[in-house]
């Protein structure tokens, strides 16, 4: 699995783009799983952690 990080900070264009093309609204720190580029799941702050993100994979959102 590849994993991306956006410093939104440095990268406002990247962040505001994947805001306009995914229609999630842009949240700092935000997780997307993304496949077959589409938005599976996503969460942000207090929701990200290695549980839930193991949970999510597990559970086969990719399908």
């Amino acid at each position: 699995m590849d994993c991306f990080l956006v410093n939104v900070i440095e990268n406002r264009r990247i962040s505001n783009e994947m805001a306009k093309d995914t229609n999630i609204p842009h949240k700092s720190p935000r997780i997307f799983l993304i496949y077959n580029q589409e938005v599976v799941w996503n969460t942000s702050h207090w929701m990200i952690t290695k549980n839930q993100i193991r949970k999510t994979v597990r559970r086969g959102d990719m399908n």
